[in-house]
């Protein structure tokens, strides 16, 4: 099981002098400590210079910690339960809401970027191509992934 620091655990880090380097990026379920300055958007600048890539980068993130990521990215998608940081980037025509929550967001924006850049047709006669979206395997992984823990076990006793 995860869990992120407490606030007092990140405190008493950052109080200490030898750390004045250091930010934190903290959610509930966890904790990055990284260097002052640095955040998601610095990241994805990084990779695409060491990796010397040029085409398109498509990021996903709901929270204020991912807008950064969200400017860098060439295409930007958030899913339905994002932060208004987020919605206030998609006002500004910056990112695409989902109409799905959590993980299946994650899959809606994975479909809407495929279908965007030609490289998946629905219509297709290719039956690789073909598959029942609502139904697939994939949906149900990520649908599975969203439930509460309580929620799941009661699913899974009565399955």
């Amino acid at each position: 099981m995860q869990a992120a620091l407490s606030a007092e655990e990140i405190r008493a880090l950052l109080a200490n002098p030898a750390f004045d380097r250091l930010s934190i990026i903290s959610s509930p379920v966890d904790t990055y400590i990284v260097s002052k300055g640095t955040d998601k958007g610095a990241g994805v600048a990084f990779v695409k210079r060491y990796l010397n890539h040029n085409k398109p980068v498509v990021a996903i993130g709901h929270s204020d910690e991912d807008v950064a990521m969200l400017e860098a990215a060439d295409f930007a998608y958030a899913p339905a339960n994002c932060s208004a940081a987020v919605r206030e980037m998609a006002k500004r025509g910056r990112c695409h809401i989902v109409n799905k929550r959590c993980q299946t967001g994650l899959l809606a924006a994975i479909e809407h970027r495929l279908e965007n850049d030609g490289s998946q047709n629905r219509e297709s006669s290719d039956s690789s191509f073909t598959m029942n979206y609502r139904d697939s395997l994939m949906s149900e992984v990520l649908r599975a992934a969203d439930r509460r823990p309580a929620w799941g076990l009661l699913i899974d006793w009565f399955s």
